[in-house]
């Protein structure tokens, strides 16, 4: 679901400052022009992801590159013995 044409884009200002490592908790952040090339850790539920900005993210959210659920592994197949007659 996209949001409203009346209310403004979010963004965080901390996110704006070039410093080494910037952590950003809310994935709702704006990704703007200003941070190309700059690597932030986003908070995904459970822990920090790193992403790297290019050029094509801009105008996304850090929510569509980061995923917040846990694939789990499909189930084994159980190989039985046949018997020899």
């Amino acid at each position: 679901m996209s949001r409203s044409i009346w209310k403004k884009p979010v963004f965080n200002l901390n996110c704006l400052y070039n410093k080494k490592n910037i952590y950003v908790w809310s994935k709702n952040t704006l990704i703007l022009n200003t941070m190309i090339g700059l690597t932030y850790f986003v908070y995904s539920g459970k822990q920090f992801k790193r992403i790297f900005v290019s050029r094509k993210m801009v105008g996304f959210i850090f929510g569509e590159f980061i995923r917040t659920r846990k694939f789990g592994k499909p189930k084994s197949i159980k190989k039985t013995k046949r018997l020899k007659k």
